[in-house]
């Protein structure tokens, strides 16, 4: 779903109602391309810059024009070392093209087989449409925003499957810290992370991993958030710690637009941390909490519908006044 070429304007514009208007939002509304073609043409699949072999691709008809998958008409083909799928001597009328297997929401087209056009066209295709999660092992950690502040996070079962055949590889289970490992070596290449949670049904979906024994993190360390449009996640950022007189700020999304009645909580910074205080934004965005201990501290700022803000707060000389002169600036990227 971060593809530009796969979501047109119409499927940004429903995915922001979907979050910011629950109520009118009852549906994700995907548009995919429509292409035109003779009765014989190929496909071109390719991931980060490079083709993709061995990848199964399915056209099926498409239903009264929609792209509502069926099965009547399948038609499968397999791309080749270069990347090249072929598709010959089709019937005409509409159909779905697609990988038969993806992580999150695959890269389609809609084809319209017709007697006037040039044999031969070539489509692309983006595969996986989600860029992959780089890790060196198949370990990490997951957090799941509704179980903030209390830090206790979902327990998922977890199931790992080869991205291209879809051979499963193990199982697993995170636990309570939101942490996970596969008791198995497993090998570079791209992988789909299966998330599965019995005790909340709407925590379910896919995660696309690629285990590279050069990249940057040992594990996962991922932020999980659910849309109508499914799973969406994030690597979780970096931040150093902060030193500050006076616990206050102003909250916005990434675009500067004011977020109000965000929850603020200030925690101790313990393994097993206590609340010690709550608040939230004013219409204007802008909290104060009235802490005046030195100490450290763990600051959570959080909105439903975006990831939540995490920082250790160093509290010295603590500033007594009412007045908020060096705010915290608090930026909550949408989940």
């Amino acid at each position: 779903m971060r593809h530009p070429r796969q979501i047109s304007f119409v499927v940004s514009c429903a995915f922001l109602i979907a979050i910011f208007s629950p109520i009118i939002a009852y549906g994700c509304t995907i548009v995919f391309p429509t292409v035109t073609v003779g009765t014989t043409f190929r496909v071109r699949v390719t991931g980060q810059g490079s083709p993709i072999a061995g990848l199964r691709l399915v056209l099926r008809r498409a239903s009264s024009g929609s792209p509502n998958l069926n099965d009547n008409g399948a038609v499968y083909s397999r791309t080749d070392a270069n990347g090249y799928a072929q598709f010959r001597n089709l019937p005409l009328g509409s159909y779905v093209l697609g990988p038969e297997r993806n992580g999150g929401i695959a890269d389609r087209a809609i084809v319209k087989v017709v007697a006037s056009a040039a044999e031969g066209r070539t489509v692309r295709l983006r595969w996986p449409n989600d860029t992959p999660v780089r890790a060196r092992s198949m370990s990490g950690t997951l957090r799941v925003s509704d179980y903030y502040p209390q830090q206790t996070q979902a327990q998922f079962s977890l199931s790992l499957e080869e991205a291209i055949s879809g051979r499963l590889i193990g199982a697993s289970r995170s636990d309570t810290d939101g942490q996970f490992a596969f008791d198995i070596s497993v090998q570079p290449g791209i992988y789909f992370l299966q998330l599965y949670d019995s005790s909340a049904k709407e925590h379910e979906g896919t995660i696309t991993v690629e285990v590279d024994r050069d990249a940057q993190q040992q594990g996962m360390n991922l932020d999980l958030g659910w849309t109508s449009c499914g799973l969406n996640y994030s690597e979780r950022r970096s931040y150093p710690e902060m030193n500050e007189t006076k616990l206050c700020g102003d909250v916005s999304d990434d675009a500067g637009a004011v977020i109000a009645n965000a929850d603020v909580w200030l925690l101790s910074n313990n393994k097993v941390p206590r609340i010690l205080e709550q608040a939230h934004t004013d219409e204007k965005g802008q909290f104060i909490l009235q802490e005046q201990q030195e100490a450290t501290y763990r600051l959570i700022v959080k909105r439903s519908g975006f990831f939540p803000f995490i920082r250790v707060v160093h509290l010295a000389n603590p500033d007594a006044s009412d007045r908020c002169t060096l705010p915290i600036r608090v930026r909550l990227s949408v989940n």
